[in-house]
């Protein structure tokens, strides 16, 4: 994530501004981030377990979703994030209502600590109801579409440059590239994750190191051995009494032997496994400090014009910590007509997401 965060900081800057330069920078990061855990969850059994723990163990202190006896989502309130609050709340037991089940994904990512410290959300109520509304289009089971976020993250580079954000067409369509390489690696992954090894290979190579170990044991030995090392007798010669050899190649049938077996499942939770659970961790950190305003990224010569950029920006906005929320900046990409939100409360009682802002 390193090389699409250092893009967007070359690419969306603002000397006026640097405030809403750094929200939209943050945006497309919480997007390409957001599209590379959906594509993963379905592959990779590491983070699959990671947020099955944060599930269960949020679930535990809270209740479930509160339901009418037909199954629908009860009524609430509508006080600011109500609603919102009110989807997030998980359940430890299996999920049966497919409006819960096909958010449950979306909810539980929101509650992972990491991304809490990191964004506080990584997917908006806003951005929850497009997934919402696309979920209601398909019969059966529902999974949040992993390519949505690059559309999103596209038309936020074009609404940048539009503000002036990106100077010219050309830097724009630098920014268009490198969304386009991260969606490209991440369907590299899927690709390979789809085309399953074939079991022979690994089969014989178990066998074959199996029959290597067992007849390098055998053939190795000594068939006399007082004799050989006394070496008194005619015909026996004997370099080493440590098979260093036979320890050489054992080393490469067994090397050999773990490749096969990595081959096999790649995306496991085994120490051979690629450890995507820590790259995801490092991607959302590096995109937090590098597409934020951070000082400590700065030399001391180049802070004096960075704090001026920065008590300039505080003046006129305010000095706030915390996650930055992109809803003030992002039009909402789906507007539901009236007779379409009718028809979704009839189904969901009167609970509705609004395409409103989070905040």
């Amino acid at each position: 994530m390193s090389g699409p965060a250092a893009v967007l900081v070359g690419s969306i800057q603002s000397g006026s501004n640097p405030g809403d330069a750094a929200k939209y920078r943050m945006t497309i990061a919480r997007y390409l981030n957001l599209a590379w855990v959906l594509a993963l969850w379905n592959i990779c059994s590491g983070l699959q377990e990671r947020f099955e723990i944060v599930k269960k163990l949020t679930a535990r202190f809270q209740s479930d979703f509160d339901l009418t006896e037909d199954g629908k989502i009860k009524p609430v309130p509508d006080s600011g994030d109500s609603n919102y609050d009110q989807l997030m709340r998980l359940s430890e037991q299996p999920v049966t209502d497919p409006v819960r089940r096909s958010l449950e994904r979306l909810l539980v990512l929101n509650r992972d600590p990491l991304i809490r410290k990191q964004y506080g959300r990584i997917v908006t109520r806003s951005e929850l109801a497009v997934f919402l509304q696309r979920s209601q289009r398909v019969n059966g089971k529902y999974e949040p579409e992993w390519f949505l976020p690059f559309y999103w993250a596209l038309a936020t580079a074009e609404e940048a440059l539009e503000k002036g954000l990106i100077r010219d067409n050309r830097i724009f369509l630098k920014v268009q590239e490198e969304i386009y390489a991260w969606s490209g690696k991440i369907r590299v992954l899927i690709n390979f994750a789809r085309r399953g090894l074939p079991l022979v290979y690994t089969q014989v190579v178990i066998i074959a190191v199996y029959t290597v170990f067992l007849s390098d044991t055998l053939s190795r030995q000594l068939l006399d051995p007082k004799e050989a090392i006394t070496r008194k007798a005619k015909g026996y010669y004997v370099d080493y009494l440590v098979p260093i050899l036979g320890i050489v190649h054992m080393i490469f049938m067994v090397g050999w032997f773990k490749v096969a077996l990595v081959l096999m499942d790649p995306f496991g939770v085994d120490e051979e496994d690629f450890p995507f659970s820590t790259i995801f961790n490092s991607n959302m950190r590096l995109s937090k400090e590098q597409c934020g305003t951070n000082i400590s990224w700065y030399p001391k010569k180049l802070r004096p014009a960075f704090d001026a950029q920065r008590q300039k920006k505080d003046r006129s906005e305010g000095d706030s910590e915390g996650p930055v929320s992109d809803d003030e900046l992002f039009k909402p990409m789906i507007e539901m007509s009236q007779a379409e939100a009718e028809r979704k409360n009839q189904i969901y009682g009167t609970f509705t997401l609004e395409d409103g802002g989070d905040e």
